[in-house]
């Protein structure tokens, strides 16, 4: 028996001598974020397991909305450009530490 788990844009099924089908629902342009949830269940954007510049291993779910604002903000990457094209916003990725609501008044 297979098994297969994709993302929503992609759908596969086994038609048989390896053959794969695969539907997409998007049209135009679309970036790709990581969402987690802190511990109080705020959505934030940060794509990085372990949250970054502290000393312990922590991740999203173990601090507050203010607790990973407040790293976020100490290390200089609680911003957006409102102003960003879409091949800006997805070339600094890496490095946004916001909180979903902050991210999407940006205007995408």
């Amino acid at each position: 028996m297979v098994s297969v788990q994709v993302s929503p844009a992609y759908g596969a099924s086994n038609r048989g001598a390896g053959q794969t089908l695969t539907i997409s629902s998007l049209h135009g342009r679309y970036i790709y974020i990581v969402i987690q949830v802190t511990r109080d269940l705020y959505p934030v954007v940060l794509p990085e397991w372990l949250l970054p510049g502290t000393d312990f291993e922590l991740g999203v779910a173990d601090v507050t909305l203010a607790q990973f604002e407040s790293i976020s903000k100490a290390l200089g990457r609680d911003s957006i450009s409102s102003k960003a094209t879409p091949t800006e916003l997805t070339k600094n990725l890496p490095r946004v530490m916001v909180s979903l609501e902050n991210f999407l008044r940006v205007g995408l």
